[in-house]
């Protein structure tokens, strides 16, 4: 019968007292004990190290590096440091870091650098102030902050050479990065290192590194300065001058300086191990001469914290073993079977989800454009009908003869043809813009985010037939004269980073046709059309919109508001590292604020295009409702006639006058002049400036809407009765 291994069995395997190590005195039994049951654990340690070599360990960046992950991550400083602290949390609270796990990923034995990966994309994100980013974006980013870097990638350098450029990053988060700032304040005390004052050789810091101490060198000008201690007497008074003296004001700054300059201070490396560090306790043991540290303190420290990292890797070398386990072990097919069974309804879910979440961005894209081109039309539309009129009151033509074949009067046609306001175009474009409005029609590029994308590993697996053609197109209003430009690489948008950058480089994307353009090409009346069309006074600005910058959007300067609306995005942007570090190509709409958080831009080719529908059918319209005019007028005529024929056919004294004989009605020949007379005293052509009495005060812009038999035809913002508008599909529509 097997038999558990005891406390007591464990403590007899120690060592005697008078053959331990020196550290071992100031260490109780029950954590020597815990340290000899470990013990199988330090070949992972030494075999990771010797891999790395001692050039890492000796460099002054690696461990300011280290020691700075430990107080940002989720690591035994930390923990420690909390304590009763309910409120307080790590920087980087989903990172769980020790060094020990990551010189095992360095090393090679990990086989995955994941901790690694992790650590460099939480530095990048503090640094750029956006969750948005990703690895690849690394050498862009640190060749913006680090002026003095060279053109070269970050995995091609040696670990020394990499450690050096992430403590240069992190130097660039202490001094821009807000939200570390605020940690720093409000831990200040974790921030700072145990300091072992010594007069002769300088002031000693036990970083929190497991063994590492360091020396802090302060190199001072054999020069003296002297300079006043008060500002006063800086001020000096000459016996010469124009009054008798001279008041001479004395700038010591740049002997200060100078001075300042010439001193230096500089970090020296005592012990950067463990080994080291308990050579320098056994040096003290025996007398020799070592650095005046408190090593009891240090040492317990020390050891809790080697315990808890070989416990971190105890625990990952059973998850490896574990996993090998089940690879190498001989299944059964139906257990095999059911685990594929398993997988592929997984696959299949997620794939479903991702049809749900593509149908119902489209859907919300669809109704939220339809929406905006309804408001602009309806806007376009009243005003096309407010111009007509606005030149129609001040036309001085027939007002009675008509074309013949046609329902419009000689004013109606001239204003059509030259009226100053209805000529005017709402959105006007350019005589080539407008001419190059229709092509590109048949391009229809997808502008999906990136998770509803089919991949070419959806097809591989047979979810799909095809993979979604991911490029964007650059057509802008302003550059009328190129043809549309598809862009779906980094080295296409680099080709054509001159037209880009032209007038800033800020593109928005046109929700209606899908193409990116230029923001500062939209003109005035476009944005003011815009505006309008959604109630506001003020034209609309850059804010309203997903406006993209090109280039790398972290590095132009960001709001608050706007960083807060990234890091609750978490459709288009992912925390995970591992997402991050996918090589793909980073489109401007992957940059851009989701839709539903941006206002919906239509550009001013589709605004001219619903314009130009607007104007090709206005004529009808207005013929259809001078028809049902002359038709309503003519019915009132006949109701007038009726009325007086029937009161003159009323007895007097019992016999009916000879001038109560009937008259025949008029044909609609000989009526018809009359009937246009009658139409100038009706309350459509009285008075143009004279409000009719049946108004409705809610009508836009402040127009009157009337309300009798007509008004049901009458147009928003509009005096004139409304034409019903045909819609895109022929059918007529209010």
């Amino acid at each position: 019968m097997s038999m558990k291994r005891g406390r007591r069995a464990v403590s007899a395997s120690l060592e005697p007292e008078n053959e331990r190590p020196a550290w071992q005195v100031f260490c109780a039994e029950d954590t020597l004990v815990q340290w000899h049951k470990l013990k199988n654990v330090e070949s992972l340690v030494l075999r990771a190290r010797e891999r790395i070599g001692e050039d890492l360990f000796k460099t002054w960046s690696y461990h300011v590096v280290i020691s700075w992950f430990y107080k940002v991550c989720d690591s035994f400083v930390t923990a420690n440091y909390a304590g009763d602290i309910e409120t307080f949390k790590p920087f980087w609270k989903d990172v769980k870091f020790d060094e020990e796990l990551l010189l095992q990923e360095l090393s090679g034995l990990a086989g995955e650098l994941t901790l690694w990966e992790s650590l460099r994309w939480h530095t990048l994100k503090n640094v750029a102030n956006s969750k948005g980013v990703s690895l690849k974006d690394w050498n862009e980013l640190a060749q913006h902050y680090l002026k003095d870097r060279g053109d070269y990638k970050f995995e091609k350098l040696t670990l020394e050479e990499q450690f050096q450029e992430v403590y240069a990053m992190i130097r660039v988060i202490e001094r821009k990065n807000l939200p570390f700032r605020n940690y720093l304040l409000a831990n200040l005390e974790l921030f700072e290192s145990v300091a072992y004052e010594d007069d002769d050789t300088g002031p000693l810091y036990a970083l929190a590194n497991v063994g590492v101490l360091v020396r802090k060198l302060v190199k001072q000008s054999p020069h003296e300065i002297h300079i006043p201690l008060k500002l006063k007497n800086c001020t000096v008074r000459l016996p010469h001058g124009p009054n008798g003296f001279e008041l001479v004001h004395l700038d010591y700054s740049a002997e200060i300086n100078r001075y300042l300059q010439s001193v230096k201070v500089d970090y020296e490396l005592v012990t950067h191990n463990w080994e080291q560090f308990a050579q320098c306790v056994e040096s003290n043991q025996i007398g020799e001469p070592s650095p005046n540290v408190d090593y009891e303190d240090l040492v317990n420290v020390y050891v809790e914290h080697q315990l808890y990292s070989r416990r971190l890797l105890q625990q990952r070398q059973k998850d490896h073993d574990m996993a090998e386990l089940l690879t190498r072990r001989k299944r059964s097919s139906r257990l095999v079977a059911r685990e594929e069974e398993v997988r592929r309804k997984d696959l299949e879910s997620e794939w479903l989800d991702r049809l749900d979440s593509r149908d119902q961005f489209l859907r919300a894209r669809s109704r939220l454009v339809n929406r905006n081109v309804k408001k602009i039309k309806d806007w376009l539309w009243s005003q096309l009908w407010s111009n007509f009129e606005k030149d129609l009151r001040i036309t001085r033509g027939d007002p009675i003869s008509k074309e013949e074949g046609s329902e419009l009067t000689a004013d109606d046609l001239k204003v059509l043809a030259q009226g100053t306001r209805y000529v005017d175009w709402i959105c006007p474009v350019t005589e080539t813009a407008a001419a190059v409005s229709t092509t590109g029609t048949d391009e229809h590029p997808l502008e999906l985010p990136l998770h509803c994308c089919v991949t070419e590993e959806d097809v591989e697996r047979g979810a799909a037939q095809e993979v979604d053609d991911q490029r964007w197109i650059f057509k802008c209003v302003g550059e009328p004269d190129l043809d549309s430009i598809w862009i779906g690489s980094p080295e296409e948008e680099q080709e054509h980073a001159a037209l880009f950058a032209e007038k800033g480089g800020s593109l928005v994307c046109c929700e209606s046709c899908l193409r990116w353009q230029h923001w500062e090409c939209q003109s005035q009346r476009l944005l003011l059309l815009l505006a309008s069309s959604q109630g506001r006074d003020s034209p609309v600005t850059a804010r309203d919109f997903g406006i993209v910058q090109l280039g790398h959007a972290s590095v132009q300067a960001s709001r608050r508001s706007s960083r807060r609306a990234a890091m609750s995005n978490d459709q288009t942007t992912t925390n995970s590292a591992d997402y991050n570090v996918e090589q793909h190509y980073l489109r401007p709409t992957d940059k851009r604020k989701p839709l539903g958080e941006t206002g919906v831009f239509i550009c001013a080719w589709c605004c001219y295009e619903l314009e130009k529908q607007l104007r090709e059918t206005f004529p009808a319209e207005l013929s259809a409702l001078r028809a049902k005019q002359r038709k309503n007028r003519e019915e009132r005529e006949r109701r007038r006639l009726a009325a007086v024929n029937a009161a003159s056919r009323t007895p007097v004294n019992g016999t009916f006058s000879a001038a109560a004989t009937p008259a025949p009605l008029p044909t609609t020949e000989s009526s018809a002049t009359p009937t246009m007379f009658s139409a100038f005293n009706s309350s459509f052509a009285t008075n143009p400036q004279q409000t009719p009495n049946n108004i409705n005060s809610s009508t836009t812009n402040g127009a009157a809407q009337l309300s009798d038999s007509t008004a049901s035809a009458t147009p928003s913002g509009s005096t004139t009765p409304a034409i019903q508008r045909p819609n895109e599909t022929g059918q007529t529509f209010q």
